[in-house]
């Protein structure tokens, strides 16, 4: 079974915690304009979660993702198009977790949280 077995509410409460306590979210952006971190449902709910606190989220790249994130947004023929197309390709529903439960209550958690 999934580690959310227990309530929606105090696995909420327990992981908001750990976020908090740390005040501060990394997230990899790999490869910028599809990144990984956005396809797992625990990193989608990570953000989701560090957003409803008010934490900090520091969005990072490798050097060489960050020097074509550079060059495709404000390089020779850059587009700030292209940035909101990657954020807006970002679906939730069809993200990924391993264990099934998990996945279906970070869902609802998401859902009845910000749709």
């Amino acid at each position: 079974s999934g580690i959310l077995n227990a309530t929606t509410v105090d696995f909420f409460a327990e992981f908001g915690e750990r976020v908090t306590s740390i005040g501060h979210v990394l997230s990899m952006m790999g490869p910028w304009h599809a990144p990984i971190y956005l396809t797992r449902a625990w990193c989608i709910f990570e953000i989701y979660t560090a957003n409803q606190y008010g934490c900090k989220v520091t969005i990072v790249m490798t050097p060489e993702e960050k020097q074509k994130f550079t060059k495709s947004i404000i390089g020779d023929q850059g587009k700030i198009d292209l940035l909101y197309e990657a954020l807006a390709n970002t679906r939730v529903e069809q993200a990924g977790a391993s264990i099934k439960e998990d996945l279906e209550k970070i869902l609802e958690i998401v859902e009845n949280g910000v749709g």
